[in-house]
């Protein structure tokens, strides 16, 4: 029995690492772990499921086996990006192993956090296949810690049958937990942070739903002395009836669970709870002009990299991704939240590719009726992609209301126009040059600026400034305008960098050069004088433009000596 754990705990060690392919895992079996990686050279397999349900993109998988009956607890705190975690089976069968994994638990965030955390019952010899990805293909340095607390009791495996939706005032909703083979638990029902009263079965009803009942619910299971908590299910309220339409804390869930103007209504979509659209357009059921969504915000946290909106320090923020049915004027307010709101709302160019390309359409603070709920209006386009997030002042959290009231209009979008040009600028070494573009169309609109053919990354303002300019700012700019309808690009124009002239001797005490700094498509002339009020200026010598940026003019020491010279730009 000694030589049997000594083998296993040798064979840990050499096992010990991490593997992008699924076929390629390694296996440990040791108790508790600590195991570190990287997943930025990672891959996704075809038939690979979404862990945590959300979009990852590069996974590094471990197969572990269970020493005994027990309690496991597997974690991502300590990584240094937003985690997926999941934990599968393979169940028997002829099929590739990755068609037959069962899944056992997974998670995206841990609460309010960006890392994941599972706890799962687990059976003495069983493999588990652990994977570990980064949300939205996120990547980086990956730290994964398990351990696992013996008992003899046998743990169920425990999930809810529900998954995450919206309802409607007054609807009746049952909630329902899956429970697998082994020692009977006890349930106890949570809802939010709180215990619900005599709320021990394997159902949970709520017969008349109200915004008192928005949130996330999860069971509390206890098997001997042991107690641990299932998955959390969210409920939401939309006044469209839309259950598949969605707040949450990240954009890039946001855009999976968005509300979409027109189209095919969802399942339960009842003619109590449907639109009409305004006289003029096609018949049928609609949705996306008026409605109000409510969410609560108790586990909501602040993304890493994530912008401060409206400019004040927040950290409970919710997204929701609206496509408007038509283009008009939407009003946007959160009158009816517990708790003092920021508004915001971005758009961006497909696709997102994370923080850095949102755009701010607009932001609110404090324009509610109470002086602490937000209310903004913006004109939006037609079939466009906007992200709408309230945030918690200080990091404020509850009950939430996000109210959207579209305003349709006739007036066609406008693709831009370049109203003012861009000018060829000639700046002195060091001090401050701008690029400016005016432009008209239907907003938002976005800019992307090139230097020689070359994307300019962060700049998206009608403004590019150049501060201090410096030899390498030469070249040739061009900027794009776009919005929705089209995009037009600016020809472009030169930027021109020149330094201070100076006066240089040879060694030799014999001749004497001017010297001074130039890149870019620069005309200039120098020209000398013996007088600086005269009227005839003329070239001492030859210019000569030196490879690296420095242009020299030879002069004789005489001329050195009596005559003033410049720089004269034609």
């Amino acid at each position: 029995m000694i030589l049997l754990v000594a083998a296993a705990e040798l064979m840990a060690l050499q096992a010990a690492e991490f593997r992008d392919l699924f076929a390629d895992r390694e296996t440990v079996v040791t108790e508790a772990g600590d195991l570190s990686g990287n997943n930025s050279g990672a891959t996704f397999e075809a038939e690979e499921p979404r862990h945590g349900g959300k979009r990852g993109g590069h996974s590094l998988w471990l197969s572990w086996v269970a020493p005994t009956n027990g309690l496991a607890t597997f974690e991502l705190e300590g990584t240094g990006f937003d985690t997926l975690l999941g934990v599968y089976v393979v169940e028997p069968g002829d099929d590739p192993e990755l068609r037959r994994l069962e899944k056992i638990a997974d998670n995206d965030d841990d609460r309010d956090q960006t890392s994941s955390l599972l706890e799962f019952g687990v059976r003495a010899g069983q493999r588990y296949e652990i994977a570990v990805d980064g949300f939205a293909g996120a990547t980086g340095a990956v730290r994964l810690r398990w351990r696992l607390e013996a008992v003899g009791a046998l743990i169920p495996s425990i999930s809810l049958v529900n998954t995450d939706r919206a309802t409607t005032v007054g609807e009746s909703i049952t909630l329902a937990v899956n429970v697998g083979p082994g020692d009977e638990p006890k349930l106890h029902w949570f809802f939010n942070e709180e215990e619900l009263e005599e709320q021990e079965d394997l159902t949970l009803v709520i017969p008349n739903f109200q915004p008192s009942n928005v949130g996330q619910y999860r069971v509390r299971v206890e098997v001997g002395d042991v107690e641990f908590f299932s998955e959390a299910v969210e409920l939401q309220i939309s006044s469209e009836g839309i259950i598949n339409a969605l707040a949450r804390n990240k954009p890039e869930d946001a855009l999976e669970s968005g509300l979409t103007g027109g189209g095919a209504p969802a399942a339960n979509l009842t003619a109590r709870t449907a639109r009409v659209r305004p006289a003029g357009g096609p018949s049928g059921l609609t949705r996306g002009y008026n409605g109000t969504q409510i969410f609560h915000t108790v586990y909501a946290g602040r993304d890493t990299g994530e912008p401060a909106h409206c400019g004040l320090a927040g950290g409970a923020s919710y997204w929701f991704s609206y496509i408007p049915p038509e283009s008009g004027d939407l009003e946007l307010d959160t009158d009816g939240s517990v708790f003092d709101t920021v508004l915001e709302v971005y758009t961006f160019a497909p696709p997102l590719l994370g923080y850095q390309n949102l755009v701010s359409v607009a932001c609110d603070n404090d324009s509610g009726p109470n002086g602490k709920t937000s209310r903004l209006r913006i004109a939006c386009d037609a079939g466009r992609t906007y992200l709408v997030v309230v945030d918690g002042v200080s990091g404020a959290r509850g009950l939430t209301y996000l109210n959207y009231r579209l305003a349709t209009n006739s007036v066609p979008a406008r693709a831009p126009t370049i109203r003012q040009p861009l000018q060829s600028i000639t700046a002195k070494l060091g001090e401050r040059a701008l690029l400016a573009v005016l432009a008209d169309g239907t907003p938002p609109l976005q800019f992307r600026w090139r230097k020689d053919g070359a994307e300019q990354t962060g700049q998206t303002n009608p403004e590019l400034a150049l501060d201090p300019v410096g030899l390498d700012h030469a070249g040739n700019y061009e900027v794009e305008v776009f919005n929705t309808v089209g995009s037009v690009t600016n020809p472009p124009v030169s930027v021109s960098v020149w330094g201070q002239l100076s006066l240089v001797l040879d060694p030799t005490g014999q001749r004497a050069e001017l010297q001074f700094s130039a890149a870019g498509p620069l005309n200039f002339v120098v020209e000398a004088s013996p007088e600086i009020g005269a009227s005839l200026w003329t070239a001492p010598g030859p210019v000569i433009r030196a490879a690296d940026g420095r242009v020299s003019v030879p002069i004789d020491l005489e001329a050195a000596l009596t005559q003033f010279f410049r720089l004269r730009f034609p």
